[in-house]
């Protein structure tokens, strides 16, 4: 029974891994099909379930929440959603942390 339990747990781990990276790599043609004005709902349809929360901030305007879609070569999509609804989107290239410790 133990041995099935962790058959079952080590499967779901790896669907559930696949399903994030499959995510990923088709974030960028993705992309391609949002519409501004769309509900948050739509986008996360269309993008996928696995986004980042990167922020939310109150306006004049309304809430905005920002969320965000890594993609498989480590950049980013920020998704700005304003009262339910997108109202910009734009790809955010993300700098590698390079050590400027030198060994001595």
């Amino acid at each position: 029974m133990l041995k099935n339990l962790f058959v079952i747990l080590l499967m779901s781990c790896l669907f559930f891994s696949c399903r994030s990276f499959s995510d990923m790599m088709n974030v960028g043609s993705n992309v391609k099909k949002l519409e501004l004005g769309m509900s948050k709902r739509d986008v996360v349809s269309i993008m996928g379930k696995s986004y980042l929360s990167l922020g939310a901030i109150q306006t004049p305007e309304g809430n905005v929440e920002v969320i965000g879609y890594p993609t498989a070569d480590d950049n980013l999509y920020r998704l700005h959603i304003l009262e339910g609804k997108l109202v910009q989107w734009e790809y955010e290239r993300i700098k590698p942390h390079r050590d400027h410790h030198r060994n001595n």
